[in-house]
């Protein structure tokens, strides 16, 4: 019962840190960004990030917790990151590049906390797995945005059917390797 307590308030305090990673980059990104789409999905994926930290916290409260979520140095060491990284290059396609690289590294978190802790409630569960899957949908909307972005610059457009049945082939080609990882219980992502 300890076990699964412990594990509880570990899964809720990683979905906390990763919604507040995902948050906090992108209210430093959408003042960056002049494309109107672009910034009105950043805005819906922020407004994401904030409902799931929310509904992690008020979880953790209820198990009887106190929600630690990001520390200042790693606060400090993303704003950096990002302020390095859009220093000379603040168009679309690489912020869309720099926010693909989170959404990706938020996944593999993912799926290592509930590797990490099996025990956890089932409630806790389904949130880190709707935060998985937010996460992945991320990730496929901005390479989509990126490439798209890429090909408008050189003049070269991308027809909207191509664009779905390419996100159609790599979600199809992402969850055989993620079930089969579970199922083999492989980390292929260490």
């Amino acid at each position: 019962m300890e076990n699964q307590k412990n594990d509880n308030l570990n899964l809720l305090e990683a979905v906390v840190q990763n919604t507040e990673m995902g948050k906090n980059t992108l209210e430093q990104i959408v003042p960056m960004t002049e494309e109107p789409r672009f910034k009105a999905e950043l805005l819906r994926q922020r407004n994401i990030y904030r409902e799931l930290n929310q509904e992690a916290r008020t979880a953790i409260t209820a198990c009887g917790g106190t929600a630690q979520g990001q520390s200042t140095m790693a606060k400090l060491n993303t704003k950096m990151g990002i302020s390095m990284k859009t220093l000379t290059d603040r168009s679309t396609r690489n912020l869309a590049e720099m926010l693909s690289e989170g959404s990706s590294q938020g996944v593999m978190d993912c799926i290592k906390s509930q590797k990490d802790y099996p025990d956890a409630a089932p409630g806790s569960k389904r949130l880190m797995q709707k935060l998985q899957d937010f996460e992945e949908d991320n990730r496929l909307k901005l390479y989509i945005i990126k490439r798209r972005t890429y090909r408008i610059g050189d003049k070269r457009k991308v027809s909207h059917e191509r664009a779905r049945l390419f996100q159609r082939i790599v979600l199809s080609e992402r969850h055989k390797i993620i079930v089969a990882a579970i199922h083999q219980k492989t980390d292929i992502f260490e």
